[in-house]
């Protein structure tokens, strides 16, 4: 329980930086949102729970091709300015996006 609250306690005040920072210092923002905490913490968290190394290589594996998948979801904001796209037509085109992303991750490792 107490790894819960940490790993809990660690996720939400990057978040929360990462918000704040948004509006001072947008580029700051997106680098400590890209930063692999999380993963830091699963991998960490999860051989402290006696996941085998084996497991994390896996979980490494999918990853890494997760990671340039799931980022599609931000193509349509950085296309928006120059297609007229709104916050909202953007954030429904990049679900749509990463959708996709998860099919294609899925249809990689056949699951």
């Amino acid at each position: 329980m107490i790894r819960f609250a940490v790993n809990l306690f660690i996720s939400v005040g990057v978040i929360l930086v990462a918000t704040w920072l948004s509006r001072r210092q947008p580029a700051t923002a997106g680098f400590v949102a890209a930063l692999p905490i999380t993963t830091m913490l699963v991998l960490v968290l999860g051989r402290m729970d006696g996941v085998a190394f084996d497991e994390q290589v896996r979980f490494s594996r999918s990853l890494l091709v997760g990671i340039p998948l799931g980022a599609t979801f931000l193509l349509p904001f950085v296309a928006a300015p120059r297609f007229g796209l709104s916050f909202w037509s953007s954030f429904v085109v990049g679900l749509v996006l990463l959708s996709a992303g998860y099919a294609m991750h899925r249809w990689i490792f056949g699951a």
